[in-house]
């Protein structure tokens, strides 16, 4: 072997070093202090300490209570407001719905198409608190209102014609 690879096995083998300190030997003591002042600066830097902690402890207990305000806000909203938050607005926002000028009937064909067509997942029971709150919120503008229910009752009224005049036709023969 030659000397440098003793040398490296040397530095391998060896045991490591760690140096034992407390941590008072950090401490660096001014050298003009009297022991007097220097337990007065502790004290200081202690109290400063403290009050830097329950100005920490106030903040997060101040934060607390507003999340707890927000939240009891949150809740005490309306259930067809918490409801359009909760289906509607993972996909529309806020302008979808007032640009949207449609009526009680409109709202409420809209949510079933929603909830069939495009999975919006809305339970049983939510289809008429949503288009309700939608209703109230964004009512339409003119004669929106009037167009729906005309063109509703064309459909009540075209949809069933086919078939009765197909048995009228039929009990003639």
């Amino acid at each position: 072997m030659t000397r440098l690879s003793l040398v490296i096995c040397a530095l391998c083998l060896a045991a490591p070093v760690q140096a034992e300190m407390d941590p008072s030997d950090y401490e660096v003591p001014p050298a003009d202090l009297t022991p007097e002042e220097a337990e007065a600066l502790r004290v200081r830097i202690a109290a400063e300490i403290a009050a830097e902690r329950a100005r920490a402890q106030a903040e997060a207990e101040a934060r607390r209570a507003a999340e707890a305000e927000e939240a009891a806000r949150l809740a005490a909203r309306p259930v067809g407001e918490r409801l359009v938050e909760a289906r509607c607005a993972a996909c529309h926002s806020v302008e979808t719905y007032q640009q949207a000028n449609q009526g009680w009937l409109g709202w409420r064909a809209t949510v079933w198409r929603m909830d069939l067509l495009n999975g919006a997942g809305v339970d049983a029971g939510e289809h008429g608190l949503i288009a309700d709150w939608l209703y109230a919120q964004h009512p339409p503008t003119g004669g929106r209102a009037a167009l729906e229910w005309l063109a509703f009752l064309f459909v009540i009224v075209a949809l069933p014609l086919p078939w009765a005049l197909w048995r009228r036709r039929k009990q003639k023969t």
